[in-house]
């Protein structure tokens, strides 16, 4: 991703820097004005913070960079022609498909690094990207005011296909934002009869819930671990999955009201982490999670760099919107595609980022800028004229040289045709894919039910162990109490045999007329003492 990004990124400036004599229409006007200090505005946060604190650092302008970065390519793509973006459309579910595909070659680990794709992408970030891609497919449906029946197959699948990766992640983050995005996509789809597709629409999501949550095992078990870590939390064990994120969550607000305006400082989160350990806000596992992440895009930032990081989020979150919501009312349905599908990737990415920083991989940031700025330039589009006339047009305005012209294009029935046979052989590949994937995610998903039965089954072992564990230490525990108990006992009775034994001594030795008794011996000191034997 990063590499398109970077080739994309010199394409785009080559190219406004050829057409800066020749453009259509001038580049910022009011709208996208509001876009360009939008996309540079985490990185003026950034720099405001780190300029209060007088620490400057690189690496907080990582992800930051991504979006500042994506402005010349939308500039770029707002001077070409329409035809070149819609691409993306054919692009997002091929996205999706070849994600499945790494993810069974390289499954996930469901082990303490929690990574995919050759250890290179985090499983949270992965699920939410492939879970995007796949709505991203379905909101690009009638792209065109027909869609081709094979286009429509390969949006679909690329939908499926981020369904399943999301759901056998584990991750709920990306589970919450699936019925609301479905939601979104039935309220734009169309506006007729509106409320009675609501009506329909939510009984049948909340029937499919139940039903993943009755039958899907990885979704039972993620889900009941929510309510048991609540109750934990509210029993006063707070080193739960659940629990640790609503200290972060607390930590992160404690830190914004006390430096309101800059911040702590960007990357400082971690380093609060000890002085918060050691005031008894957050528990040492708390801390220690704290200095990975806080598990909250917006506290995060509002946290790190104070009121400007979260007028920049809010701003990068709220301007796309009204822009694309503007410019959903367009007549021409490739534009208003997509402004439907921007408002859905702004939207989801907001949902995502409440539960894990969607921003802090590199990676997603850079898919969540490039995207961004791809779809808000369809839907501010500025059409330039077409170099090369079509053949209506030719037909109606014949050239001079009509032999010349007609050289230079090619024959109309050579295309049919062309087009005719590719039809024909790309829907048995179609198919094939598809059933494809359906083979590959049932055997996923059976693979990932013998990994959850064997990771129970050491659970349970392990549970086992524990108890026998206790039990041993308890049995130790009883046995070194009733020890000490009886040697208590024999301490008494010696206790008590000491006086009548002195006693004893003492009478003997008046007998024998020695002085000092014993008793006389043990009042003085043991210098003073030298026994006198008489006669």
């Amino acid at each position: 991703m990063g590499i398109l990004f970077g080739v994309m990124l010199i394409i785009s400036a080559v190219y406004l820097f050829r057409i800066r004599n020749t453009l259509s229409e001038p580049h910022w006007d009011n709208y996208s004005i509001a876009f360009a200090l939008t996309m540079a505005s985490p990185v003026v946060a950034i720099f405001l913070s780190q300029a209060y604190h007088g620490k400057f650092d690189s690496p907080p302008y990582d992800w930051a960079s991504r979006f500042l970065l994506a402005i010349p390519i939308f500039l770029a793509l707002r001077q070409t022609n329409i035809r070149t973006i819609t691409v993306l459309q054919y692009g997002i579910p091929l996205g999706a498909l070849v994600g499945l595909t790494m993810l069974i070659v390289h499954p996930f680990d469901w082990g303490s690094h929690r990574y995919t794709t050759s250890n290179d992408f985090n499983l949270i970030h992965f699920s939410d990207t492939a879970l995007m891609l796949g709505f991203l497919s379905l909101f690009s449906i009638n792209w065109a005011r027909k869609v081709h029946p094979l286009v429509l197959v390969l949006k679909l699948c690329g939908f499926m296909a981020g369904m399943y990766m999301s759901i056998q992640s584990g991750e709920r983050g990306g589970w919450l934002a699936m019925p609301l995005i479905l939601l979104l996509w039935i309220a734009t789809h169309s506006k007729k009869n509106r409320w009675l597709k609501f009506s329909i629409a939510i009984p049948v999501l909340v029937g499919t819930v139940w039903l993943s949550y009755s039958m899907l095992d990885v979704v039972h078990i993620r889900i009941d671990s929510i309510f048991s870590d609540i109750a934990a939390y509210n029993h006063g064990n707070k080193d739960t999955s659940v629990g640790v994120r609503f200290q972060l969550y607390l930590a992160a607000i404690h830190l914004f009201t006390e430096h309101p305006i800059f911040g702590i400082g960007p990357n400082e989160f971690g380093s609060s982490m000890a002085a918060l350990i050691a005031s008894g806000m957050v528990t040492s596992l708390g801390g220690l999670m704290g200095t990975a992440e806080v598990h909250n895009e917006i506290l995060h930032k509002c946290a790190e760099t104070g009121l400007f990081g979260l007028l920049s989020f809010m701003s990068v979150y709220l301007v796309p919107i009204y822009i694309f919501r503007r410019s959903t009312k367009s007549t021409e349905p490739s534009i208003r595609i997509a402004s439907f599908m921007g408002i859905c990737l702004v939207f989801g990415f907001f949902i995502f980022g409440l539960t894990v920083e969607i921003f802090d991989l590199k990676m997603t940031a850079t898919f969540f800028a490039f995207t961004l700025a791809v779809l808000m330039a369809a839907a501010m589009h500025h059409e330039v004229p077409e170099t090369i006339s079509s053949p209506q047009h030719i037909e109606a305005n014949p050239p001079n040289n009509l032999s010349t012209s007609t050289e230079t294009l090619p024959s109309p029935s050579a295309q049919n045709d062309v087009w005719h046979y590719a039809r024909i052989s790309f829907a048995p590949l179609v198919t094939l894919l598809a059933l494809s994937i359906a083979i590959f995610a049932v055997r996923n998903n059976q693979l990932s039910q013998e990994q959850l039965g064997k990771a129970t089954i050491q659970i349970e072992n392990l549970n086992t162990s524990l108890t026998a564990t206790q039990n041993a230490l308890k049995k130790l525990q009883s046995e070194m109490i009733q020890k000490d108990t009886l040697q208590d006992e024999e301490q008494k009775k010696l206790n008590a045999q000491i006086p009548i034994l002195i006693q004893n001594i003492n009478a003997l030795q008046v007998k024998l007329k020695i002085h000092p008794t014993l008793t006389e011996q043990l009042r003085l000191p043991t210098s003073a003492v030298t026994p006198n034997m008489g006669k």
